[in-house]
């Protein structure tokens, strides 16, 4: 109960900062970044899965956010959307989506975002507790639009697989309204 009336204080907070900026959006941006930061804990705390511990048969779903961040230092854009990854063991594959993807400079400039990410690779190239996937789509929103093509590189995490995390490379090409552009993506999903 303490955690949830915590989280109540945080977002009505981080609502009162948003001043004009759209009231609906921000509350759900607030609220979405506070379950990435919790889950993001969670995952930070479970080391990888050892190699004689990765399941070898079945298919797993994986659910939880993702993070997308470009522009310069500055004035970096930072995105978070839903991320859905499902791990097929038995043939060593992974494919999965990331979309509703919404955020902005700032908590008072927070938008959405169309379109989405879609990523497909095989498990255990590297190291049998890795993935490494290919990503690619296209995301729109507020007169930018974001155009995606690269590598995903990704590790499970803790007992048998229980999470996911993922990164694009830096052999990432990106363009972000036709002008080359670093962007950065990372996916953490749970079970």
């Amino acid at each position: 109960m303490r955690h949830a009336a915590k989280r109540m204080v945080e977002v009505g907070f981080l609502c009162l900062l948003a001043g004009c900026g759209g009231l609906a959006e921000t509350i759900e941006f607030a609220g979405n970044a506070l379950d990435a930061r919790d889950r993001n804990a969670r995952v930070a705390a479970l080391s990888n899965t050892g190699f004689a511990g990765m399941p070898d048969s079945g298919s797993v779903a994986y659910n939880g956010h993702a993070s997308l961040v470009f522009g310069p230092p500055d004035a970096e854009v930072a995105l978070l959307a839903d991320a859905r990854m499902t791990a097929d063991f038995s043939g060593g594959q992974v494919d999965g989506r990331i979309d509703n993807f919404f955020g902005g400079t700032g908590i008072s400039d927070v938008q959405s975002y169309t379109g989405a990410l879609t990523f497909d690779g095989l498990i255990g190239v590297r190291r049998p507790n890795s993935f490494d996937a290919d990503i690619a789509g296209r995301i729109s929103g507020g007169g930018t639009t974001i155009l995606l093509d690269g590598a995903f590189l990704g590790d499970f995490r803790g007992t048998g697989g229980r999470a996911v995390v993922a990164m694009t490379t830096n052999a990432l090409e990106a363009t972000v309204n036709a002008v080359d552009t670093p962007v950065r993506v990372r996916l953490i999903a749970e079970r």
